[in-house]
């Protein structure tokens, strides 16, 4: 017995003890989002529903009603995390509790993979620090909430881990339970082969471990094309749900602009003759008002530039303003895609602007502000003209979500320049985790990502994936590792205040 307890103290304490200091920014979010911390339903949000549904009843796929188009149903979600919770509930446990308690679980047993198979249970402040960082990198929250990623990331580290030992059957079994778990877990068989392929081998032998590997770890996609095919007859079901949010093959460099726009665009309000801020009503799809006294969240609009000429007034819920046909009608915030009704002319001087609509007319504040913005006006006056007021860049979802995405391509950027710099042999285990880290963060960027109200949110969830990452900074000073460790803490309290809210995806 006291052998055992030995053993855990060395394997285990250092993990269970960042296990529980990883729980402070998220408590500290929780709280000033007014969520109760330590209930288990305020860790299941949106997506969380479907993975609870397949645990209670399988899956289904049906047509969608009007005015949807495509299929619906929950066969765009995998199945590992609901037969997982649906086997916690036979002994006892609700669905939520079984969910949280897994999500829990898995992410601390990541923790105890890292801290013994990555960084061999050596004490130094470096070692520390990358526990520290595992637990805290950006993302953290999906790590701890009702979703397969805690799970997901668990496999991985364990494949990772595998291969790299030249463990090529067991490495692919735990691909595959990675890839049985999470949508973008078949992402690892590239990754895997193209680590063995550049490892020092004789031609065959490396083909032949390459191949293996690879094929191993695609095989938990195809167990859930069969498992669709037998349950609800479609081999295809995934990719039927998944196609009404648009995913796709699309550029990344423009997925990574849109998403990162927010921090380069210029950010103002757009203050009336008579002083009143034009403000979206509502806050959300509303009629643009100008009976504002103070610039606040809602009076504030991105000024997108299209051309020289022409801009796009974007709120910030993320919908542009677009003008109606009816001259007479006001000012719409609703649209989330750009088309004609959305591009305003500008005229910008000394500090104030005027903005010709798609319809001819000019935008104006009725009888110089107090009233509706309509583009009705057939010449500039005093009510056509607004100053334009810089507002500060503020923490608006939009802005927190382009930060990690920046943040985390400048991680990424580091650990390859670090990599090659160095010159380390292709062997390292610094290349394999850099590697994953390429492909996994490429692959929402390139296959398009959902937008709810035109912020790209679910980007936050496929970035928790990259999580191994943070292990490549046991070979960093601590004098880079901390500034790392700040910012990840402090975008994991933004994060977890969004998430909390109901507002992540």
């Amino acid at each position: 017995m006291k052998q055992w307890a030995k053993w855990a103290q060395s394997r285990l304490l250092i993990p269970f003890v960042v296990f529980l200091i990883s729980f402070v920014p998220l408590w500290w979010a929780s709280s000033k989002a007014g969520v109760d911390f330590f209930s288990v339903h305020s860790w299941s949000h949106w997506d969380s529903a479907l993975y609870l549904e397949i645990a209670k009843k399988g899956y289904e796929l049906f047509p969608c009603s009007p005015p949807l188009q495509g299929w619906c149903g929950n066969t765009g979600w995998f199945p590992a995390y609901p037969w997982m919770i649906r086997a916690l509930t036979a002994i006892g446990l609700e669905r939520v509790p079984a969910a949280v308690t897994l999500s829990f679980l898995f992410h601390f047993l990541t923790l105890a993979i890292v801290w013994n198979c990555f960084l061999e249970g050596e004490w130094k402040i470096r070692n520390a620090l990358v526990m520290l960082l595992v637990s805290f990198l950006p993302g953290q929250i999906y790590h701890y909430a009702v979703f397969p990623v805690s799970a997901f990331t668990f496999f991985s580290l364990l494949a990772i881990h595998f291969v790299r030992r030249g463990r090529i059957v067991i490495a692919g079994l735990f691909g595959a339970a990675a890839s049985f778990t999470y949508s973008t877990g078949f992402v690892l068989a590239p990754v895997f082969f193209l680590y063995e392929w550049v490892r020092k081998s004789d031609y065959k032998r490396k083909f032949f471990r390459a191949v293996t590997v690879a094929l191993l770890t695609a095989g938990g996609l195809l167990a859930v094309l069969l498992l669709h095919s037998l349950t609800v007859g479609a081999w295809d079901a995934f990719f039927k749900v998944q196609a009404k949010y648009g995913h796709g093959l699309h550029n990344p460099i423009s997925t990574f602009k849109f998403t990162v726009q927010p921090l380069f665009s210029e950010r103002i309000g757009l203050r009336a003759q008579n002083g009143d801020y034009v403000c979206v009503e509502g806050g959300s799809n509303g009629p643009l008002v100008a009976n504002r006294r103070e610039l606040r969240e809602w009076e504030i609009f991105e000024l997108i530039p299209v051309s020289t000429r022409e801009v796009l007034l974007r709120s910030e819920s993320g919908n542009y303003v677009s003008v109606s046909e009816q001259p007479s009608h006001p000012l719409f915030a609703k649209s989330a895609t750009v088309n004609q009704a959305e591009k305003f002319a500008v005229i910008a001087a000394g500090g104030v602007i005027s903005l010709r609509a798609r319809n001819g007319f000019f935008v104006s504040a009725e009888e110089g502000g107090g009233g509706r913005v309509v583009a009705n006006a057939r010449f500039v006056g005093l009510s056509e003209i607004f100053e334009k007021v810089r507002a500060p860049l503020g923490l608006s979802p939009r802005v927190i979500v382009a930060s990690q995405s920046f943040f985390m391509l400048g991680l990424i950027a580091a650990c390859l320049a670090f990599v090659t710099l160095r010159r380390r042999a292709v062997e390292s285990l610094n290349l394999i985790l850099v590697m994953y880290a390429i492909f996994f963060w490429l692959v929402p960027y390139v296959s398009g990502t959902p937008l709810i109200g035109d912020i790209p949110l679910s980007l936050c969830r496929s970035e928790s994936t990259l999580l191994p990452l943070a292990i490549v900074f046991r070979s960093f000073s601590p004098w880079f590792q901390i500034p790392v460790l700040v910012v990840s803490l402090l975008l994991d309290f933004w994060m977890g205040q969004l998430f909390f809210k109901n507002i992540l995806v």
